[in-house]
This record gives structure tokens, sequence and C-alpha cells, in this order.
């Protein structure tokens, strides 16, 4: 019998396999999938592991309402030390830069990491909903144990942020990773506005080489 995995053109089918009553709309047959990776694993201040990535949709027109991830952190022998799991949205044609301090597993023990995303269904962009605060007046300051982060959250739209996630790199002169934090800022009111600060600790080595015009604040609303 005809079906949709039969790479014929058949049924009622618009072009091979998609389409029609019986299969997948041809639009989303042809996406590209979400990407996922890690950038770098660094050391919170505790020494846990924590961990910068990246997600990306290539995709015009259509983006993920509820994407799950996992990060995943393995010692030299194999083993898992932990997995630990996310949940987001990307819209069309977005990338998004991401977070996740201070995971309860030593930096020093860990010899191999991944990122694996869970299934997804796509939603056109028009309906998907997904919130996009900004962030601006971005401001760092070197202290005496650390650097300091501030800027303003701004939400451009009529709802509520109810959460805003900021995740925030700071780069040394050459433009090379140094360090990452992320924050959480609640309850920014439609067309508002709020301030955020954030303090991470840093030795003094780390803390000489920081560009302070080369921070960058990543923000995802919920």
């Amino acid at each position: 019998p005809a079906t949709c995995e039969d790479q014929k053109l058949n049924q009622d089918e618009i072009a091979v396999d998609c389409g029609g009553r019986n299969c997948i709309a041809c639009a989303i047959k042809n996406l590209l999938p979400v990407s996922a990776n890690i950038i770098t694993l660094f050391s919170a201040p505790n020494g846990n592991a924590s961990v910068l990535l990246r997600i990306e949709n290539p995709n015009e027109g259509y983006g993920v309402a509820r994407l799950r991830y996992v990060v995943k952190l393995y010692g030299a022998g194999g083993e898992a030390l932990i997995e630990d799991a996310h949940e987001t949205a990307i819209g069309a044609q977005d990338i998004k830069t991401v977070v996740v301090p201070g995971l309860l597993v030593r930096l020093s023990d860990v010899f191999r990491s991944e990122i694996m995303l869970g299934d997804y269904t796509w939603t056109e962009e028009d309906i998907l909903g997904i919130l996009h605060p900004r962030v601006r007046e971005i401001k760092t300051v070197i202290g005496a144990n650390g650097v300091s982060i501030s800027g303003v959250v701004e939400n451009v739209g009529s709802r509520i942020v109810r959460k805003g996630i900021l995740s925030v790199v700071v780069r040394d002169k050459r433009g090379l990773f140094v360090t990452g934090s992320r924050t959480i800022i609640e309850n920014v009111e439609a067309f508002g506005s709020a301030r955020f600060l954030l303090l991470i600790p840093l030795v003094k080595d780390e803390r000489d080489s920081v560009d302070v015009d080369a921070t960058n604040v990543f923000i995802e609303g919920e």
C-alpha cells in the first residue's frame, strides 16, 4: 500500500511523501533540524563545572515552542557524571547562547561533554508567541574580587515577562571567553523595564584580562 515514506508521489501528496490529507506538510518536511553544541566548559567559583552552549534554528517561518535539551558530562572512564535537563523555546532563524552555571560535578572530573535534544514539534512563527525582551545599557565594572555586570531589561511587548533568563559572557581583550554566569529577573510589565546586577568572582589574572566593553548579555523571556 502507498505510504508517506515510500519515496513515491502517490495518494494525494503535493510532493513526494508530503502534503495532502495524510502526510506531513511539505514546508515542515523540508525544514533543517535544530542544532545544539557545547562551546566550552568553565569553572564556577566553587570549582564545579559550568557550560556555555549554543542552540540554532536556521529555518524561516517555523520555530519550536517547547525544546528540551540535556547537558551530559562524563568522567575519564566513560561514566556519566551528571545529566542536566532544561527546556526553552526558539524562534525562526534564531540563535540562543545559554550559560548553564554551577552543575553539581567538579570541572576537574569531567573528561567529555555532550548536549542532546529531545523530540520537538514545529510551529509557525506567527502563532509561536515567543517573548523577545531586550537588554540595554550593559556596564561591566572590574572590582577587587571580580566583575559586576549591570543593565536594563526592556519588555517591548504587550504581555508581561514573568521570567527573564539572562546569560552573561565576559571576554578578554583578545575577544576570548573568560567566564560566564546566569541570573533571572522576574515580572517585567508590558512595555516596562527593570534593572539587573550580577557579580562574578574572578582571580587577579582573570580580572586584569577582562575587556569591559566586550561583555555579551543574552536573554530569553517566559
